[in-house]
């Protein structure tokens, strides 16, 4: 590549066998006295590694120096995958860790700018694809960090997260009841002594 910038590319391809899957073991319905129908069924479950899976991708990096004062750092990765069907109940493998909750796509976007002698700006875009088939969806991301360097080992900051948003959903729901979690947009200042 051209002298300042550099250029990493990676790719990688999986396959997994004895995944831990959720494995039927027994079942039987619930009755109530008095109550001439059953009113549930009990099902048994045993944790078993007889899942199979393919995961593959490529990550690409590309950092450079546009100017002495001015850093840039963009990043892609693709990722993959493919479930192999249970032979029991002639479906894709359900696994406790469940592929579907990893982006296909992200990508994102740096640029660290020194202001001033002391001062120092980071700039950051992120793209995120949807995760768990759309439950949570895709979502575009702005941070950046505010830094102003003492010289003596200090450091105050201000840090913003999240901006483009009030809040999002970063997981899908988990197969448990549990409630909705959000990421908030957050600001924040620090102070850090380094010795």
């Amino acid at each position: 590549m051209v002298q300042g910038w550099d250029l990493d590319l990676a790719s990688y391809y999986n396959r997994y066998k004895r995944v831990v899957s959720p494995t039927p073991t027994s079942s039987q319905l619930l009755f109530a006295p008095g109550i001439p129908f059953p009113l549930a069924v009990e099902q048994q479950t045993q944790l078993k590694g007889r899942g199979r899976l393919q995961t593959w991708g490529i990550e690409a990096l590309v950092t450079g120096q546009i100017a002495p004062w001015w850093r840039v750092k963009a990043s892609y990765s693709h990722f993959n995958f493919d479930l192999a069907q249970d032979p029991l109940s002639n479906r894709p493998f359900y696994l406790v860790l469940s592929p579907e909750n990893s982006p296909r796509h992200q990508a994102a976007l740096t640029n660290d700018v020194e202001i001033a002698s002391n001062w120092q700006l980071t700039a950051k875009l992120r793209y995120v694809d949807e995760v768990g088939n759309g439950s949570a969806g895709s979502y575009l991301s702005g941070d950046f960090r505010l830094a102003y360097d003492f010289g003596n080992g200090a450091e105050f900051a201000v840090n913003g997260e999240g901006l483009f948003e009030p809040k999002r959903i970063e997981f899908p729901p988990s197969e448990l009841p549990t409630v909705r979690s959000f990421v908030s947009r957050s600001v924040s200042a620090e102070l850090r002594y380094r010795f």
